[in-house]
């Protein structure tokens, strides 16, 4: 939200926000979104909704992937105010599997980043992410590529969710002979 100065990191004074909720509401007759600020409920801002031009629209192939930057960067501004603070997000990659949204994130101080595959997994490290989830167990090759990455991308914290001991075993041994 412009109106948060969010693009220079700016959450003095967030952290005393109780749970802030945002109010979207779509008339269909305007085609206006009208967002509530979290800081202050009675002031308005309105987001026209994206209007791709009939003769832009003709050029580009279906199906195609489209994304609205100045719509995409407010959804990442709303998510910080809601969080408090970059350091209490984590959003998950497979939303989106796109390492320039990665870049926007890492840019706005989110670090800590969850992955369903390690493809993802790497994508988040090259892109400067600090500290990745794998939201699965990492079990037979899958434990050696878990440590090869942690060996690529030193600077980068890696761990993994598990429901078993023995994977972690595992992944424990292999980490510990690759000194991750």
């Amino acid at each position: 939200i412009p109106s948060l100065n969010l693009r220079k990191n700016n959450f003095s004074g967030l952290d005393a926000l109780s749970q802030p909720s945002v109010f979207e509401t779509m008339t269909a007759a305007t085609q206006t979104f009208v967002c509530y600020s979290l800081l202050d409920r009675t002031t308005n801002m309105s987001l026209s909704l994206p209007v791709i031009e009939s003769a832009a629209l003709e050029q580009i192939p279906s199906p195609s992937l489209v994304i609205f930057r100045e719509r995409l960067l407010a959804n990442l501004d709303s998510m910080l105010v809601m969080a408090g603070h970059p350091n209490r997000l984590r959003p998950h990659c497979k939303t989106h599997k796109m390492e320039q949204i990665i870049r926007l994130w890492v840019e706005q101080g989110v670090t800590k980043h969850k992955a369903a595959t390690i493809a993802e997994c790497e994508m988040l490290a090259a892109a400067g992410a600090t500290d990745v989830l794998l939201a699965y167990n990492p079990v037979g090759p899958n434990i050696g590529r878990i440590v090869a990455l942690a060996t690529k991308f030193s600077a980068c914290k890696f761990a993994v969710t598990a429901d078993n001991q023995k994977p972690l075993q595992l992944l424990s041994a292999a980490a510990n002979k690759a000194k991750v």
